[in-house]
């Protein structure tokens, strides 16, 4: 997990957000300076900015300590740079069958399963294993069904009930999931890059 550190200002621009974020009269869009640092967070108006990077903060390291919580009290194979909403619902009865890769996000009210209680396939016996690949976005709503396993650099979106395997560099939609877009390329936490080539499905 990568600290902030430095002025607040300096943390700021880092950030992507220009010196007169927030001020009056200003505009407060924030300027994407350095677009794979951008903050996920918004500045309120009544904090300043000491108080807002302290929130940034304090918010990491709390999604940090769920993922850590998950993978040392019931063995979820999980890359320690997950980022893991807390309104996220992930699958506690078969948890060893979880497997999410590096810097990916699941965003609030997904649900990830890994067992299946109409074939029996739950506990300490089953071999379901639902995996997430390397910088994925798994969107809010979405449900990713047990044993399925999804590829790198995908995109699930909001309310997608993915049901069959996702090959990688994939935008999938829909009940159930399926591919409205291929050949996407994202950077970390599913954030996608803008590329030629992208294909409708």
């Amino acid at each position: 997990m990568r600290w902030l550190s430095g002025s607040p200002d300096r943390v700021l621009a880092e950030l992507g957000f220009n010196e007169n974020f927030g001020q009056a009269g200003q505009d407060v869009r924030p300027v994407p300076q350095r677009p794979f640092e951008r903050s996920i967070a918004m500045k309120p108006r009544f904090m300043n900015n000491r108080m807002f990077l302290w929130f940034v903060e304090f918010r990491h390291a709390m999604v940090w300590l769920r993922t850590f919580y998950l993978r040392k009290v019931f063995g979820m194979k999980l890359d320690p740079s997950v980022r893991i909403s807390f309104k996220a619902h992930v699958d506690k009865t078969n948890p060893k069958g979880v497997v999410i890769k590096k810097d990916t996000v699941v965003a609030f009210n997904a649900t990830i399963l890994a067992h299946d209680w109409a074939t029996e396939r739950y506990g300490a016996q089953s071999r379901i294993v639902t995996e997430i690949g390397a910088r994925c976005f798994v969107g809010c709503g979405s449900i990713i069904m047990p044993d399925v396993k999804i590829g790198d650099e995908v995109v699930v979106a909001a309310g997608a009930v993915v049901t069959h395997d996702v090959p990688s560099h994939s935008l999938v939609a829909g009940n159930p999931a399926r591919i409205v877009r291929s050949g996407i390329r994202t950077r970390s936490y599913g954030r996608l890059i803008e590329t030629d080539g992208i294909v409708a499905a």
